[in-house]
């Protein structure tokens, strides 16, 4: 039996509150804390239906592991979790660094981080949702790509070049607006392809449009970090983009290598690319110096 627990005075570190309460935590809720302590950074931008699911536990045992700790209940835990991971602690971190080793430094540090991401990404890749998203983009009526905040550019990145290949690609998000967005929801059927990219922690307006075109019958795939988010929920397939750096905040590193490979294997498959792209070429090169 799990022995009862004070509350803590001191809520202000939680790899602490973990080290001091862990004789008290049940099974279960061990394994929450282990989940922690191995994803510290992800484990901080979770809902709490997304630390259940992938500690496999049940919500309320989520409460219950940060009640046992002396936090009020997950709010209070995931807040103070933030907190230590913040960015003014990441923005201390980088000035030490730059003291020590100026700015060299940190770029040979930040390239070897997005170097091993790139690494995790080939790793964990799905090769048969890649072939499959690649078909859908071939065979769609209409590719839409959805983005919000800094997801925007991604989208507009990768309808950008989809367009110059000669597939009817269409972004839209934080740069058209709301109204504007709302607008090309109405136009999508169940012949088109939406291709959503977000990350922790997610917009509103990301997962209300995803979700208004599957109830069209669209084909949903995702371009996320979180296989258990609200995403990856409401869509058909998922791409999986790991962002978590040890250094400062989330790189959008993966996300880009995977649009890219997205974009080389449709320049490969499509039958219309190479007509497109010189096309295109006729169209810009008496304007490019």
């Amino acid at each position: 039996m799990p022995k009862p627990i004070q509350k803590s005075p001191d809520k202000a570190n939680v790899r602490e509150a973990i080290a001091n309460h862990l004789n008290a935590l049940s099974d279960l809720e061990r394994k929450i804390a282990d989940y922690t302590l191995a994803n510290y950074r992800e484990a901080a931008m979770l809902s709490i239906g997304e630390l259940a699911g992938a500690c496999g536990v049940s919500n309320t045992t989520i409460n219950r592991y940060a009640r046992n700790l002396g936090y009020d209940g997950y709010h209070e835990y995931r807040r103070t979790l933030r907190d230590e991971i913040s960015e003014k602690t990441s923005l201390t971190l980088l000035k030490g660094m730059v003291r020590q080793g100026g700015s060299t430094e940190i770029l040979n540090i930040s390239l070897k981080e997005d170097s091993r991401l790139i690494d995790g990404l080939s790793d964990g890749i799905d090769a048969a949702a890649f072939e499959d998203t690649v078909a859908r983009i071939l065979s769609a009526r209409r590719v839409f790509v959805l983005g919000n905040g800094s997801s925007a550019y991604l989208a507009g990145y990768l309808a950008f070049n989809l367009l110059g290949l000669g597939i009817d690609a269409q972004e839209f998000g934080d740069q058209s607006g709301v109204e504007g967005a709302a607008r090309r929801a109405l136009q999508i059927t169940d012949k088109d392809l939406m291709i959503a990219i977000a990350f922790p922690r997610f917009s509103s307006l990301t997962i209300d449009f995803v979700t208004t075109a599957k109830e069209t019958g669209c084909h949903i795939i995702a371009i996320t970090s979180s296989l258990s988010g609200p995403l990856a929920h409401n869509s058909d397939a998922v791409l999986f983009a790991p962002p978590r750096r040890d250094l400062h905040s989330g790189s959008g590193v993966p996300a880009m290598a995977l649009i890219e490979a997205i974009i080389t294997a449709v320049t490969a498959s499509a039958k219309s690319a190479e007509d497109a792209a010189s096309r295109l070429s006729t169209l810009i090169d008496h304007h490019l110096l």
